[in-house]
């Protein structure tokens, strides 16, 4: 047994939106979304670094760590 290995902890707490292409619907599936917010991620796209992400008005630095576990950037 990996001691080193927390299946558990490596789990997202629910299916993984890529912003640079997800839905205003799949958006509004992550905590703290809301159609302002989703709506500003798509005019805002794309983003290279979840650091671009301070580009989009209304979504703060915490609200990205709260989902940081669910987000990509494909």
């Amino acid at each position: 047994m990996n001691p080193f290995h927390d299946e558990e902890s490596c789990e997202p707490s629910g299916p993984l939106v890529d912003l640079n292409h997800a839905t205003k619907e799949e958006m509004l599936t992550l905590p703290g979304i809301n159609e302002e917010i989703a709506e500003g991620i798509m005019e805002q796209r794309p983003f290279e670094t979840f650091a671009d992400l301070e580009r989009v008005e209304g979504l703060t630095d915490q609200m990205v760590n709260a989902m940081i576990d669910r987000l990509m950037l494909g």
